[in-house]
Order: C-alpha cells, then sequence, then structure tokens
C-alpha cells in the first residue's frame, strides 16, 4: 500500500539538564502495589531532571488511519534510590516518599556515580537499578526503530526528467526514463535527532576536517559508531555517534543493510499506470545506494556474518545519484495506454 500521508513529530526534552551530571530528587508518589509506586517516582524523576521526547508516527490513506505508534524514550536511567517514608492505607493503595538518583545516558566516560546510600548490598535495589537501565536502553531502541521503519521508502526523494521512447540498433522499443535520488533531508534530520538522544557522547566536524587527516585528527570524533552529514549549505556537516552497545548498532544495520545478496542497494521499482491509475506494467532496477549509506570497517578480526552487523554506517545525507533507466519494451502497442509514470524506492528488487 502507497503511503500518502506520513507524518514524523519530534517533540523536545522536557526539563532537559545543563550537564550531564547525575541528579538527585525527592519524589512523592502511590500506585496500587509497592512496585507501581516505586515505578511511578522513577518515571517522574526521570522526566524532571533528563526529560522525554515522545515521537509520533502516523500513516493514513485518505482520512483513514493505518498506523499510529508513539515511542517514548527518556535519556536517563535510576542510578540509585532510597525510600524516605512508606504508607499503605485501609484500601491496599500505596503512597511513597522516595529521594532517586538520575543518571544521563550521556556520560561518555561511564564511571560509576556516587550512590546515595550504600552500606550493604541490597539485591532488590540492584534489580531495580538493572531494569531501569534495561528499559531506557529498550525504549531507545524503539525511537530509532520508529525513525528506520520509513528506511527506504521514505528515506529517498525521487525526481524523474524528460522521458523518451527510442528504437535501438536491434529495433526494439527502449523506453528512457531519467532519474535523480537524493536522500529525504526531513528523515535524515529525525535520524540525526534520534541518533542524538540514544548515543552516548557525538562530536562534530565538517566535511573538509574529515576529508584531511591532520585536521580530522584534532576536530572530529575518533572512530564513532555511526556518522550522519547533513546538507547544510556550502560545506555539509557531519556529526559522529556513539552508540551504547553493540546490540543497538546491530538493530539500525539489520534496517539500512537487510540481507542482501551481492552489492549493497536499493530497488528502484517503475510502475506504468493507465488513464484509470491502474498499473499494467511494473518494472524495478537495482541502485547501487553506497554514496548514501556508506560503510567503515571497525578495528579487529571478524567473520562475514559480524562484519554485516557491526560495521559503522555513515549516512551521506547530501550526496545525490542520477541516471537513466533503459526499459525494453516488448509489446510497443501497450505504450497507447500509458498515462502516469511513478517511481518509488524499496529495499531491494523481488
Amino acid at each position: 500500500m502507497s503511503k500518502l500521508n506520513k507524518a514524523l513529530l519530534l517533540f523536545g526534552i522536557i526539563f532537559p539538564l545543563t550537564s550531564y551530571a547525575d541528579f538527585n530528587i525527592e519524589q512523592q508518589c502511590e500506585g496500587q502495589t509497592l512496585e507501581d509506586a516505586k515505578r511511578s517516582c522513577f518515571e517522574t524523576a526521570i522526566e524532571k531532571t533528563v526529560g522525554q521526547i515522545i515521537v509520533v508516527d502516523r500513516e493514513a490513506t485518505g482520512a483513514e488511519i493505518t498506523k499510529y505508534n508513539v515511542a517514548q524514550y527518556s535519556a536517563g536511567y535510576v542510578n540509585d534510590y532510597k525510600i524516605i517514608d512508606q504508607q499503605r492505607d485501609g484500601f491496599g493503595w500505596w503512597r511513597l516518599k522516595m529521594l532517586v538518583s538520575i543518571s544521563s545516558s550521556k556520560i561518555a566516560n561511564r564511571k560509576l556515580p556516587v550512590p546515595i546510600s550504600e552500606d550493604h548490598f541490597d539485591a532488590k535495589k540492584e534489580l531495580d537499578i538493572l531494569s531501569s537501565k534495561w528499559e531506557q536502553r529498550l525504549k531507545g531502541d524503539q525511537l530509532l526503530a520508529t525513525v528506520l521503519a520509513d528506511y527506504p521508502q521514505n528515506a529517498y526523494v525521487v525526481n524523474s526528467g524528460n522521458k523518451e521512447i527510442e528504437v535501438n540498433n536491434l529495433r526494439s522499443t527502449v523506453f528512457k526514463i531519467p532519474y535523480r535520488i537524493k536522500m529525504n533531508p526531513n528523515w535524515v534530520k529525525a535520524m540525526d535527532e534520534a541518533l542524538g538522544l540514544v548515543s552516548i557522547d557525538s562530536g562534530t566536524c565538517n566535511t573538509l576536517s574529515v576529508s584531511r587527516p591532520k585536521l580530522k585528527k584534532f576536530f572530529c570524533p575518533t572512530e564513532p559508531d555511526m556518522t550522519v552529514f547533513t546538507d547544510s549549505g556550502f560545506m555539509p556537516t557531519s556529526t559522529g555517534y556513539y552508540l551504547p552497545d553493540r546490540p543497538t548498532l546491530e538493530l539500525i544495520n539489520a534496517e539500512l543493510r537487510p540481507n542482501q545478496l551481492g552489492q549493497q542497494h536499493i530497488g528502484l521499482r517503475v510502475d506504468m499506470l493507465d488513464q484509470k491509475g491502474q498499473v499494467f506494467d511494473s518494472r524495478c532496477a537495482k541502485i547501487n545506494n553506497e554514496l548514501f549509506i556508506h560503510y567503515s570497517n571497525p578495528r579487529g578480526v571478524y567473520n562475514l556474518n559480524e562484519m554485516q552487523e557491526i560495521s559503522r554506517p555513515n549516512i551521506m545525507g547530501q550526496n545525490e545519484v542520477y541516471g537513466v533507466l533503459n526499459l525494453h519494451i516488448k509489446e510497443p502497442y501497450q505504450l497507447k495506454n500509458l498515462a502516469k509514470v511513478r517511481l518509488e524506492v524499496q529495499d531491494t528488487c523481488y
């Protein structure tokens, strides 16, 4: 089903921290169970300190909404907590007063912060902290997956020039369709913003620095897990991101480079439509997309499967690819029904 309307809304972070230090906050909350009350305290404390972002993904055909997904992500997790007071009323409802320590996921060196109070090992508390960190990673993956779900269909913009019909030297009819493909700047921006929230660190430089090793050494991030180039006019900007762990990188690569045999590519589908809007002929051409999604290999020795999963992707949002599709027409009389040509990008040619 073609996507006639797509909206990706990114709402800013609420109450952002001015630095990435730990933040202790006293919080009151309630819940039907003790665990529900604690979770409510954790979520509210995180939202008040490091904030949250909500991505709304809507797909509609006409007035009918066919897809609606909300990904909520908080760029922080519970590092420690202390229950100051707890009460349970006659209906079994729990009311807590807690001191909660929140750490931002942006701490690049990942050093262990000083806890609120730690006299002995509290296994239940450690499990709560682990659960908060685990949930934060999973919601980060959900945020990225929401943006990646649009790849490649909405990640590229395809334009076509003047089309021609020719007879080649073998007297075959050839329908020549020029095309120009570039990345959708809205999708690149959405991906850039999502990575900026999920990554543990980032660094920015321009293409001049990237192309010169001596400048790159001083001004650019060293071997980031992923880099996004955005077309900012005269000189595109490069932002390198350091991801929290390997599964996040594997998630990104699985969407940007699905299992394909042979050369890395995207599929450019050509549909020929008649006056009634019905498709009477459809073709697909494999287009090399290495100018859009370029990979660099990490250091070390890996087998081919691992290399597919952990190679470092570079999104080249400033590049363009153009060419001419030569479609051989077996039955030239079919062209009399041609009213429109539609070009769409898909992950491969099936």
